[in-house]
């Protein structure tokens, strides 16, 4: 399945190469990051490992490879449902289960093009569909479950990329991407 995404040449896993942190490989017909630099005879794992990272994996946090900026925003929009009691008296209540879903604003600013291409091409093949663990910082200091549909980059003169995502809190139940029909089934 070795092929190309974002731009990115992807290699059969080869276990006699050296992988740097940030290098995308195919095994078995799943994508991986490396984690970590100078990676070698650390096969890449059916689940996420601290050398490898799988590409739609239901556990895959985001920070472990792909570390945000620290000037994250959030962004909270409860869904409510409002009555008309009597005049002047509204009642308000939460409109089912979930019904407070955060956005999150997020920046990976001053990164090298292989970081860059690398986020990049996570990003195109979760492509809004799949869900990943992003831990939010202080005051909130919880992973919750993400998709991002909505990215952009800007290129520096000096090669020093800036990337913008939100993420979008899911609730939905998801299956691992690439799993389907292995039965690995998660909650969003």
């Amino acid at each position: 399945m070795a092929g190309i995404i974002h731009n990115i040449t992807v290699q059969a896993y080869s276990g006699g190469t050296s992988y740097e942190r940030y290098d995308i490989v195919e095994n078995s017909d799943i994508y991986y990051v490396s984690a970590v630099d100078e990676n070698q005879g650390n096969a890449p794992a059916t689940t996420s490992n601290s050398f490898w990272k799988r590409f739609g994996d239901i556990g895959f946090e985001i920070s472990d490879v792909w570390v945000p900026t620290h000037s994250v925003s959030t962004n909270n929009s409860p869904r409510t449902v409002s009555r008309q009691l009597s005049e002047g008296i509204i009642q308000r209540e939460s409109d089912g289960i979930n019904s407070l879903k955060q956005n999150i604003e997020v920046s990976f600013v001053g990164r090298k093009p292989k970081e860059t291409q690398s986020l990049l091409a996570f990003f195109e093949f979760m492509g809004g569909k799949y869900a990943f663990t992003y831990t939010l910082p202080e005051p909130y200091n919880v992973a919750k479950k993400f998709v991002c549909s909505n990215w952009g980059m800007s290129y520096s003169s000096f090669r020093k990329d800036a990337i913008s995502a939100i993420f979008r809190q899911s609730f939905n139940p998801i299956v691992s991407a690439g799993l389907e029909g292995e039965g690995q089934q998660g909650r969003v």
